[in-house]
């Protein structure tokens, strides 16, 4: 079976060869992204505290925060952040700062309960059955609530800049697609918008952006098709054995692609290479 989710889709579609290398033959580099580790720690101390207040029921903000700080520290680890504001202790005043911009008492976005299970870090499956073979799309969402009589997604982003380019490049976003598809064609929820909150983390401070942005019924309709689509296309390459590596716009996105060295290496040095700079994953998700 064949898992998917939106980070391995927007993958392939970046840079097939990149999908191999990361999700088929499972390579990873040995040194993790500081971005990558700060907004996983980042998120994992938004959802403690929004859990705390809104599952254990807790009251205290203190007390909500404080076990947001410690999912922060546990997660962030003893990663080394190097020159990147996005230090362990910067990225604890972020959280601070994100719930003094939005306090869980005041905010208005309620976590729905859907299928007995609270709409936090919300989970949803899509089991697929193309040319045969069985798939799996997984979607997790940040929140999903009630907020101003509809149903909303929050998103939590972190970023080292906001702006116009930043707040417009959610409309397009095939992961807010994926999200607002599954809830409504597999849980009969229909999403009003997803509401997108960035917090940037600069040397000296921060600062905080809400945008909301919504998809129409023909968007998650193309969504679906372009999924099948893109199943098949992987089917294809892995009959061949051939991902064919894009090097006309994936590799300096997201502050340059990791496996850049391995694309310059002549066929007869890559695995060296990788040996030598990268490390087999613990696969999360199981392909067969």
């Amino acid at each position: 079976m064949r898992i998917l989710d939106s980070t391995r889709l927007t993958t392939f579609r970046t840079c097939p060869y990149k999908y191999k290398l990361q999700y088929v033959d499972e390579w990873q580099p040995r040194e993790k992204s500081i971005h990558l580790v700060a907004g996983a720690a980042f998120a994992a101390g938004v959802e403690a505290t929004r859990r705390a207040y809104f599952v254990e029921g807790i009251r205290d903000r203190d007390l909500c925060l404080c076990k947001g700080i410690i999912a922060l520290l546990d997660e962030y680890g003893t990663a080394e952040p190097g020159d990147s504001p996005k230090t362990a202790w910067r990225m604890l005043g972020a959280l601070e700062y994100y719930f003094n911009a939005y306090p869980l008492e005041a905010d208005g976005c309620i976590p729905l309960t859907i299928n007995g299970q609270i709409g936090i870090e919300y989970q949803i499956e899509l089991p697929l059955s193309i040319q045969g073979k069985y798939h799996l799309f997984k979607g997790r969402c940040d929140a999903v609530v009630s907020f101003a009589g509809g149903n909303y997604i929050i998103d939590e982003k972190t970023t080292s800049r906001l702006g116009y380019s930043w707040g417009t490049q959610w409309d397009m976003r095939s992961q807010f697609t994926a999200y607002a598809y599954l809830m409504q064609y597999l849980l009969d929820v229909k999403i009003d918008g997803i509401i997108v909150r960035g917090v940037s983390i600069l040397k000296n401070g921060y600062d905080t952006a809400q945008v909301i942005t919504t998809r129409s019924q023909y968007e998650l309709q193309q969504w679906y098709r372009r999924l099948c689509e893109d199943i098949e296309m992987m089917e294809r390459y892995e009959q061949t054995g051939y991902y064919p590596p894009n090097l006309e716009g994936g590799c300096t996105e997201y502050n340059g692609c990791p496996f850049q060295r391995v694309c310059k290496s002549p066929d007869d040095k890559k695995e060296a290479w990788l040996s030598l700079y990268y490390e087999k994953a613990t696969p999360l998700l199981a392909q067969n």
